[in-house]
């Protein structure tokens, strides 16, 4: 759980950055020649979790229906990263309007996918690019320094980021990662509602 937090938080925090605004002059002009992306292979970002599962890449190995189906293709490992909304979490504001109705709020039956994440062996970053830039065209930013960092794809409604580490003073690749940018948005804002209200009903049973 932990580990999946922090991944989760990485990813929030990335699309959340800076980082897409460290691009040329040019990046409208380049979009107009590049396919937008909505979602990875044959899923699409926002689709339930017994939907993709039927349509993922690769022999299923893990799978948990609330977070993730991670799959194997030879070496080639793919994690799809699914958020859980539990409707009946409300903010202060909703809290009144929601008990005003005898109604119960019924929770969303099934968690959506929202990223994926592509893992393989150490391969050249020049090599990796190049792929990606046949499919998809120039990328539009990067926050690369001394053989590390990434390189950005950034699409209207997707961004790929291709992550970069040094080793023996040259840039290698054994991650990327698809990310639906108006999804992260919705968990980045749903995971604050979370901790809003856990810290609302600890201080209602403080006695002070």
């Amino acid at each position: 759980m932990k580990k999946s937090f922090i991944t989760l938080t990485i990813l929030l925090t990335v699309i959340n950055s800076s980082i897409f605004s460290q691009v040329s002059n040019k990046k409208d002009n380049v979009r107009m020649n590049m396919k937008d992306v909505s979602g990875y292979g044959d899923v699409k970002w926002g689709a339930r979790f017994s939907d993709a599962k039927e349509r993922v890449i690769g022999k299923i190995v893990y799978h948990d229906d609330k977070k993730v189906i991670i799959t194997r293709d030879e070496e080639i490992e793919y994690r799809y990263g699914f958020f859980f909304m539990d409707t009946s979490i409300s903010s202060p504001e909703e809290e009144k309007s929601e008990k005003e109705t005898t109604k119960p709020v019924e929770s969303s039956l099934e968690a959506i996918l929202f990223y994926v994440s592509i893992q393989f062996p150490y391969l050249t970053m020049v090599d990796v690019r190049k792929k990606i830039e046949e499919k998809y065209g120039q990328p539009t930013g990067e926050t690369v320094k001394d053989s590390q960092g990434a390189i950005i794809w950034d699409f209207d409604k997707t961004a790929i980021i291709m992550w970069l580490d040094r080793y023996e003073n040259n840039p290698f690749c054994r991650k990327i990662n698809y990310v639906s940018k108006e999804l992260a948005k919705q968990l980045n804002e749903y995971q604050m509602l979370i901790f809003n209200k856990t810290e609302i009903e600890i201080l209602k049973k403080l006695s002070l």
